[in-house]
């Protein structure tokens, strides 16, 4: 027979690789997350993704804090591809208090589509080499100038109140020191409607739609990328022309969307789902 503490031990053993195992279902990627309070970053930084969770069908990174008053999200890709397509096409981040995909309120990011096609100043690639990256870029393509130039114009926010210009506090955008393309956006409830204290849950979208040149294949051979048969050999080539459009490469829409636990405690048994399905049923 085993002994009192013995038995005792075995038991403490068994809920410290419980709790293990539900930690690590909680950074996986899927469709619902929980937002952290903001007196709880110490404790988001500890997990070991520090909080962030990959959204679903895409190459972008999120994590979010939130008090009484307002939510911040922090979205972050190094992905070349993805990169290359937030700053061109420009993104839209949406908040549905309804834990939907409504389109009701968010904030729109600009593109640097125009600002390029006024620079002209694309160039092909020269000695491009492969990497183990998404796409093999078309051209040189330096996103921190071109994050740089969309910093200089402004967001525009859409909530309750209509449409108006974006405060700088509640948009932030940058490379950092590793290459990584990273949003800060700060939304209010009370921008929503709704009562921090008393919302259950919340949905975020991050789209970015291709302009029309794009998805009728034009530019220079530009268009709707694909994984993962996005360098065909036997593709041929487009021909070059005298009055050849500066931007000249392949992008990809993005439309992405995960619901965030503000005053509710995740369900195990769907912190880790990933199947289309019981995403779909999130936002039911």
């Amino acid at each position: 027979m085993y002994s009192r503490k013995y038995l005792a031990a075995l038991i403490v053993l068994a809920a410290m690789i419980t709790f293990h195992s539900c930690s690590s279902k909680m950074v996986t990627p899927g469709a619902v997350r929980s937002s952290y309070h903001i007196e709880e970053q110490s404790v988001m930084k500890t997990d070991s993704l520090e909080g962030f969770s990959f959204l679903p069908d895409s190459r972008i990174k999120t994590r979010s804090i939130h008090d009484a008053d307002s939510i911040w999200l922090e979205i972050r890709t190094s992905d070349t591809l993805t990169i290359r397509s937030l700053v061109i096409n420009g993104m839209t981040v949406f908040f549905d208090p309804e834990a939907k995909k409504n389109q009701k309120f968010g904030i729109s990011i600009p593109a640097a589509r125009a600002e390029m096609l006024r620079r002209h100043d694309a160039t092909p690639a020269e000695n491009a080499t492969k990497s183990s990256d998404t796409i093999q870029p078309a051209l040189m393509f330096d996103p921190s100038q071109w994050v740089e130039a969309i910093r200089l114009r402004e967001a525009v926010v859409r909530d309750n109140k209509g449409t108006r210009f974006a405060s700088t506090e509640n948009v932030k955008l940058f490379m950092d020191d590793n290459n990584e393309l990273v949003y800060l956006i700060r939304f209010a409830f009370d921008q929503m409607g709704v009562s921090g204290e008393e919302l259950q849950r919340i949905s975020i979208g991050i789209v970015s739609q291709l302009h029309q040149a794009q998805l009728a294949g034009q530019q220079g051979g530009g268009g709707v990328a694909t994984r993962p048969n996005i360098s065909d050999r036997n593709r041929q080539q487009p021909r070059q022309t005298t009055q050849q459009r500066p931007i000249r490469m392949r992008l990809i829409p993005v439309n992405t969307w995960q619901v965030l636990l503000i005053n509710e405690q995740p369900p195990e048994e769907k912190s880790d789902a990933t199947d289309s399905s019981d995403r779909d049923d999130v936002y039911r």
